[in-house]
């Protein structure tokens, strides 16, 4: 019998109509404005479109939204605003809104001033916008914002054009608005939040009397789509004489949630907030004042320093350590002693040597001496990432000179700037850095190192790959002017594996070759007495660069991550071997590796047969 794979089942589709059955038709979100709800009722899962002439209130009225949702609601919103700059008056906006007063010194005491800012600080999330201005970036940095707050429910968008453009010269404007409204209407579906979009209209003409026409969702500047494709489409038009607000729906897709329509809002100055009039009462032709604003009292929470989590106590974060980097056995300390204590000041003269040795070889060997320890984890028995313990909440991030030529001296002027580095010394070798990162969640590790990957490469530094890895350890070092944050924020965000890393570990688990050879099979007793052979008889097997590839990428494919030890081994032939720049350049190789890859370990007997003729 043929099976439809797109088709969605008729046990499927009664589940889902007999949970509406029950539950009945969604409501929407209500602000308490009665105007407001009656015409309609936003909800999560769904774009809304949001126009009017410039100056006329759009972002105002939008941020009344978010606050009131928040009020009523303890919706959380991610804003990316930049027609709200500078940032401090946007604040100050949100501050009033909250407070129902004119945002000032004179009108506001100190422990309201906290008490209100902190408030806003744990529920708005602000891109900056110095660094954020494309359609892909905004998304993403939201998406890890909401993987981290259950609580956010809105993202602004304020407004389109402000956006950088991602299209391809070879589509139309038209055809690329349709394409960046379908991206929004399925993010917002399956983020399950509000996406508010606004949108300035086409230069709109003036009546007769002077006054310009109203705009609506058609009229915006671009394409149709804007109202074709959004399930709400909102107009807002101020009236500066006479002090209300006309809110028009052009359009919203489920009657459920409203009804096109329109009404008019009272506008309070002071606060910025909108609230209920009597339309009925209004005179146009005297200009008559509204009803005087009585505003609903939203009681902030009280702040509490106690209530603050986002510090580290270092004297609380137990690591490891070893007397030289042979010595796998765990030895108890904290990282304040690692860091502030004199416990280790007998391996500064180490360092020193290290430091001051000029050839590489002696130089690693002068380093394997050093003691070193474990930021991210504990162990239980021995050094291994199979015996691990305990995980810390903090990442060490090493920032290399060879990886960051150009920007290394700025390095430590950039860290500072970040408010989540705890930490941040020379290396033992003194030429890059290490910086320590707290984190709010200890089982996503690898994916708050992708996010931290990822930003720190917007800041233009490269940092090294081997820190991902929780077990990893580091090289006592010391540095007189290191850098200290007890304050220092717990970094948040995180970002899962990229499509790439994906596609490598479909490749790994689906793929014989990575999940069923282990290190006892024939083939690879075979590799490793073509090793101890050119030893032997001083065959460089990875003397050049092609070798060195060929190498790497024929153990991949034959044993994926289990090839390391191997490449570690015939990277050992040659002279020019380095332990750590040999990982990064397996690391590498690993995720770019394709199924399809024609090098196999038959190129590795291949050039081992040819070099030793």
């Amino acid at each position: 019998m043929k099976t439809f794979n797109n088709i969605i089942g008729k046990e499927i589709l009664k589940n889902s109509l007999s949970n509406l059955y029950e539950s009945g038709l969604p409501f929407g979100l209500t602000t308490n404005i009665q105007n407001l709800d009656d015409i309609f009722r936003l909800d999560r899962g769904k774009l809304v479109t949001i126009t009017g002439i410039p100056n006329m209130g759009k972002s105002e009225f939008l941020d009344f939204l978010c606050v009131q949702y928040n009020k009523l609601h303890g919706l959380k919103t991610v804003y990316f605003s930049p027609e709200n700059q500078p940032l401090e008056l946007h604040l100050s906006k949100l501050f009033s809104k909250y407070t129902n007063k004119q945002f000032s010194k004179n009108n506001t005491d100190e422990n309201e001033f906290n008490k209100t800012i902190n408030y806003i600080g744990d529920n708005y999330y602000f891109l900056n916008y110095n660094n954020v201005f494309n359609l892909d970036v905004v998304l993403e940095e939201t998406e890890n914002l909401i993987n981290n707050d259950n609580n956010v429910g809105i993202l602004v968008i304020d407004s389109y054009n402000k956006l950088e453009a991602q299209k391809d010269y070879s589509i139309t404007e038209t055809d690329y608005i349709s394409k960046v409204l379908d991206i929004l209407e399925r993010f917002a579906k399956r983020m399950n939040i509000i996406v508010c979009l606004v949108a300035h209209p086409r230069k709109m003409q003036k009546d007769q009397s002077g006054n310009y026409t109203i705009p609506s969702a058609y009229d915006i500047n671009g394409s149709a789509n804007f109202f074709n494709k959004s399930d709400y489409c909102i107009t807002v038009h101020r009236d500066y004489i006479n002090n209300n607000t006309l809110i028009k729906l052009d359009k919203v897709k489920f009657k459920n949630y409203g009804s096109v329509g329109e009404t008019r809002l009272g506008y309070d100055i002071n606060s910025g907030n909108y609230f209920d009039i009597d339309v009925n009462e209004l005179d146009f032709d005297n200009f008559q004042p509204l009803k005087e604003y009585k505003p609903d009292n939203f009681i902030i929470p009280e702040f509490k320093e106690e209530d603050q989590t986002n510090t580290i106590d270092l004297n609380d974060i137990q690591v490891d350590y070893f007397n030289t980097i042979s010595d796998t056995v765990p030895k108890e300390c904290t990282l304040n002693d690692i860091l502030f204590s004199n416990k280790f000041d007998n391996q500064k003269t180490k360092v020193d040597r290290v430091r001051n040795e000029k050839d590489i070889e002696r130089k690693k060997v002068q380093k394997n001496c050093l003691m070193n320890y474990s930021v991210s984890c504990t162990f239980n028995q021995k050094r291994d990432s199979k015996d691990i313990k305990a995980v810390n909440p903090i990442i060490c991030i090493d920032i290399d000179k060879q990886d960051n030529e150009q920007i290394i001296n700025k390095v430590p002027e950039i860290l500072k700037n970040i408010d989540n580095v705890l930490y941040y010394s020379k290396s033992c070798s003194g030429a890059g850095y290490f910086c320590l990162i707290p984190i709010s969640n200890i089982n996503k590790f690898g994916e708050h190192w992708n996010s931290l990957n990822a930003d720190f490469k917007k800041l233009g530094i490269v940092i090294d790959k081997q820190c991902k890895d929780i077990s990893r350890v580091r090289y006592y070092s010391y540095d007189s002017e290191y850098y200290y944050n007890p304050n220092a924020a717990i970094y948040s965000r995180f970002k899962e594996v990229s499509k790439e890393r994906d596609k490598t570990d479909s490749v790994k688990r689906n793929n014989p070759q990575f999940v069923q050879k282990t290190e006892n099979n024939d083939i690879y007793i075979k590799l490793e007495e073509v090793v101890k052979d050119c030893k032997k008889n001083n065959v460089e097997l990875t003397d050049t660069y092609a070798n060195w590839f060929n190498t790497a990428m024929g153990l991949i494919n034959e044993y994926g991550e289990n090839g390391r030890v191997l490449f570690h081994q015939f990277s050992n032939l040659s002279n020019k071997y380095d332990s750590d720049k040999t990982d990064n350049f397996y690391n590498d190789l690993l995720d770019k590796y394709e199924e399809n890859n024609e090098i196999t370990v038959n190129t590795i007997f291949h050039l081992y047969n040819e070099l030793k003729k």
